[in-house]
């Protein structure tokens, strides 16, 4: 063996390891930035249920329910039942109590229990906030109450859950009934607004 040949490959062996040493730092600050950028992201709103126009129109037979996640046909008969036996459940023809009862699903456990959304509101005008933080806001029509003084068919509602985000509900009365239904509910991830 010459005796050139053993630097000149410990030489290349130390440059080798020199350089994916700087190209190691190199991918490790891509991977920083890729991250604070990720970070910046916004996802977009998620449409998690929905009800088209056309299921609301007469003449209805069945009405898409909505209940703590279980989606369901109910024959409309049910409902005039309901009514016509002096409203065994009149909190349906009363939309804030139908967005309690109806979506406590949506906010997790550890965030606020359901018997918290069901029982711990404080309402003002037309926001209500429970002790857990969860913020729910009549936003259209702009009622002074959450409590539909306007007599609204079609309601909009504002849900804000602490460290998950926020949701659009839309509640509304179909054309043949005095009950209210959920129609759609949109989330809006890491949304406080």
């Amino acid at each position: 063996m010459k005796p050139w040949v053993l630097p000149i490959c410990f030489a290349s062996v130390l440059f080798l390891n020199g350089c994916g040493g700087n190209i190691s730092n190199a991918n490790t600050s891509i991977n920083e930035r890729s991250i604070a950028q990720t970070n910046k992201f916004i996802p977009s709103p998620i449409v998690l249920y929905s009800i088209p126009d056309d299921k609301l129109k007469s003449p209805i037979k069945e009405l898409i329910h909505y209940e703590t996640g279980d989606v369901s046909s109910v024959p409309l008969l049910t409902y005039q039942e309901w009514e016509d036996r002096g409203g065994r459940q009149p909190w349906r023809m009363e939309p804030f109590s139908v967005l309690q009862v109806v979506i406590s699903n949506l906010v997790p456990e550890n965030i606020s229990t359901k018997e918290n959304m069901l029982y711990s509101f404080k309402k003002s005008g037309n926001t209500a906030e429970n002790k857990d933080g969860v913020v729910i806001k009549l936003i259209n029509p702009k009622d002074d109450s959450l409590n539909n003084p306007s007599h609204a068919s079609k309601l909009t509602y504002k849900m804000l859950v602490p460290h998950l985000g926020s949701y659009d509900i839309t509640i509304q009365q179909p054309q043949e009934s005095v009950e209210f239904i959920i129609t759609k509910i949109v989330l809006n991830p890491n949304s406080t607004d």
